[in-house]
């Protein structure tokens, strides 16, 4: 990291193009000299966990500053995230900030998809039916139809139904590009934590027949 500032127009200016290395660049050198916000953070730290930087020891160590602060069950949401998909060791403090949330869909979605990379199906199912208790959302029943096997027939198909009734778009990556740090992080937990916008590469994985 260097120590320049990089002025706020500029970031935006990089939002706008969608320049994913050259906004990674930018958000780096604001945390490296102290001006970065709490929002600047928690991007930089999701940035880092998808091309084309894919990096989740630097997103980890970028997210774990702000699990004490304002942003905490945020950052949380996204160790858990690396923790079930790429990088399944280390401190595992975020487990109680997501414990501590019982109230959150999300909370219980992450808890179980930590659950069943431990191997302890039992309370990945647990968390799961909390989720889905509480609001159903694509990639809480995704998950759902994936390690439940006591979902009859009747039930997959409504679940089914429910998923593509919530799903906003199929084609994510024809989104115009957001001008904003807030709107940018709400982008990324709309694709990657509730599943609302889907790209087609994705869809036509999930549902190559439909």
């Amino acid at each position: 990291m260097t120590s320049t500032y990089v002025p706020r127009s500029d970031l935006e200016a990089s939002l706008l193009r969608g320049d994913g290395e050259p906004l990674v660049e930018k958000l780096e050198q604001l945390v490296s000299c102290g001006k970065a916000s709490l929002n600047e953070q928690l991007l930089l730290g999701i940035l880092l966990l998808f091309p084309p930087y894919v990096d989740p020891e630097g997103a980890v160590s970028v997210l774990r500053n702000l699990l004490d602060g304002e942003r905490g069950f945020d950052a949380a949401i996204w160790i858990a995230l690396t923790w079930k998909s790429q990088m399944p060791v280390g401190d595992r403090a975020f487990v109680g900030i997501l414990e501590a949330h019982e109230r959150s869909p999300v909370a219980h979605h992450l808890l179980s998809a930590v659950a069943w990379s431990d191997g302890n199906t039992e309370l990945a199912l647990h968390h799961n039916r909390i989720s889905r208790k509480i609001e159903l959302f694509p990639f809480n029943i995704m998950r759902a139809l994936k390690i439940d096997s006591s979902i009859n027939a009747e039930e997959q198909a409504y679940l089914h139904k429910v998923f593509k009734d919530l799903v906003v778009t199929r084609h994510a990556e024809l989104d115009e590009p957001v001008c904003t740090v807030e709107g940018m992080i709400s982008r990324y937990k709309d694709n990657q934590i509730f599943g609302y916008r889907l790209t087609s590469m994705f869809w036509e994985y999930a549902f190559p027949d439909s």
